[in-house]
C-alpha cells in the first residue's frame, strides 16, 4: 500500500431542499477504521450519532458531500459568491463559495471546461475541537485555512472532476479517474 492508504466511503440522504438528513461514513484508512451515523435535525437544529454524541447544526447546515451537490444542482455564475454553514462532525465552519471562472482541466476520466469554484472556510463553532478522531477528508476539510478548489464540469452533468486541498507538508488532490452514467461534456450519458 502506499504511504498512507484511503478506502472510505461517504454517503449523504438529503432533503429536497438538498440540506443533509443523514450522513453515513464508512472510515478505513491508515490511522483509523470505523463507521459513523449522522442525522441532522432541521427543526431542532441538532445533529446527533447512533452512539449518543450531539451537537448544534444551526438551520440550513450542510456537510460537505451535500454541499457539493448543491453547488453541483445550483451552479454559481462566473464572479459569484455564496454564504453557507457546513458541518464537521460538531465543528461549524462559515464558508464562501466563489466561482472564479473557467478553465480546461484534464483528468484520466476525460477532458472538459470546468468551473473553478474555491470553498473558504472561518470557524464559527465555540472552537472546541471534537473528542474523537476522524477521517482524513473532514480533518482537511477542519484545517482548511486557505480554501478548498472544486473543478466542477461547466457542462453535462456538472461532475466535480478535481479536488484540491493545500496544507502542510503536502497537498492533497482527489482527480475522478472514472465517469459512468454521467456526462462531462453535455454530449449524452
Amino acid at each position: 500500500r502506499r504511504f498512507f492508504w484511503v478506502d472510505n466511503a461517504y454517503v449523504t440522504y438529503t432533503d429536497a431542499e438538498l440540506r443533509p438528513r443523514r450522513l453515513r461514513k464508512e472510515i478505513r484508512q491508515k490511522n483509523l477504521s470505523h463507521t459513523m451515523d449522522i442525522t441532522y435535525d432541521h427543526e431542532t437544529e441538532t445533529a446527533r450519532t447512533v452512539d449518543g454524541r450531539q451537537w448544534q447544526a444551526p438551520r440550513g447546515t450542510r456537510d460537505i458531500l451535500s454541499l457539493v451537490y448543491h453547488l453541483r444542482r445550483f451552479p454559481l455564475a462566473e464572479a459569484e459568491t455564496r454564504a453557507y454553514t457546513l458541518d464537521g462532525e460538531g465543528l461549524t465552519w462559515e464558508l464562501t463559495a466563489d466561482n472564479l471562472g473557467r478553465e480546461e482541466v484534464s483528468t484520466p476520466a476525460g477532458k472538459a471546461v470546468a468551473d473553478r469554484v474555491v470553498l473558504r472556510f472561518l470557524p464559527s463553532s465555540s472552537g472546541k475541537w471534537r473528542a474523537w478522531k476522524t477521517d482524513i477528508l473532514t480533518n482537511r476539510l477542519s484545517g482548511a485555512a486557505t480554501g478548498v478548489t472544486i473543478w466542477f464540469s461547466a457542462a453535462g452533468d456538472r461532475v466535480p472532476m478535481q479536488m484540491l486541498f493545500p496544507a502542510s507538508p503536502f497537498d492533497l488532490r482527489m482527480t475522478l479517474t472514472r465517469c459512468e452514467g454521467a456526462s462531462l461534456a453535455g454530449h449524452g450519458r
